[in-house]
């Protein structure tokens, strides 16, 4: 399941689903596993669940950097 909303993929991120980065076209695709976990953690962002602001900041920057990493030639 290929997502490219970072808020979306930072939220299932700090449920404990890693993703995969990719890049397709300049564009990065934070790629998860299809199952339920996955959907689980995305309907419940969709609905607006709560969670530390400190804890979902801290893994946004981690992803956003890898994120960055990618476009620069580096690792995944």
């Amino acid at each position: 399941l290929d997502l490219s909303d970072l808020y979306a993929s930072t939220f299932v991120e700090l449920g404990g689903v890693e993703p995969e980065l990719k890049l397709v076209r300049d564009k990065t695709l934070f790629s998860f596993p299809a199952n339920d976990q996955v959907y689980k953690l995305l309907s419940e962002y969709n609905a607006g669940a709560s969670c530390s602001a400190v804890d979902f900041v801290e893994h946004m920057k981690t992803l956003r950097s890898r994120m960055m990493s990618l476009k620069r030639g580096g690792v995944r």
